[in-house]
């Protein structure tokens, strides 16, 4: 007498997976970051053969922020493993300004003028912070009494520390229709 059966394999073990360790970037110009493909950097291995690795966000992908990278590792049996890691953004743009490099104003009928606000007037722009901080020196209603050339610096600092800066040369004078004779 005889017997036959079938043996079928089942795996049931998971592959392994290494992840890189946390990926520093910088942002674009347009305050984004597209993903390389990781699956060179993380390795894997498996109990009975081949893997497919993995990632997601996957390649291609624009990020607007810090985010956590998950890899996969699946065998052909279906086993999946995961391991993450961080990818640091950093946002290294200057804000851009468009300062004009000298201005004139006009001493009014008292023979006085009030500096206007130059950091407003300079177009400033950034990658990633909507809204920077610029401070005028002398200020934006600093009061005038007299002709004279006066230099103004304008100072933009983003949400990411970055800087820049402009001078302005402002002629303050009087004109026919000012009314001011000095």
């Amino acid at each position: 007498s005889s017997c036959s059966f079938n043996l079928l394999f089942n795996d049931t073990i998971y592959p392994s997976i290494v992840c890189p360790s946390d990926q520093n970037a910088t942002y674009n110009s347009s305050c984004g970051y597209v993903l390389p493909d990781y699956t060179g950097i993380t390795s894997g291995s498996d109990n009975c053969g081949a893997i497919t690795l993995t990632q997601m966000p996957s390649p291609g992908t624009t990020v607007t922020a810090p985010s956590s990278i998950i890899m996969s590792a699946e065998d052909m049996y279906g086993n999946v493993s995961n391991c993450a890691f961080n990818l640091v953004l950093t946002d290294v743009s200057v804000p851009l300004m468009s300062c004009s490099f000298s201005e004139t104003i006009y001493l009014d009928e008292n023979c006085e003028v009030q500096l206007p606000n130059y950091a407003e007037l300079s177009g400033i722009i950034d990658n990633c912070d909507p809204d920077p901080v610029s401070v005028q020196s002398p200020p934006e209603g600093t009061m005038f009494i007299e002709e004279q050339v006066i230099n103004v610096s304008v100072v933009t600092t983003d949400s990411s520390g970055n800087v820049d800066s402009c001078q302005i040369e402002v002629l303050i004078t009087t004109n026919s229709t000012s009314g001011c004779r000095e």
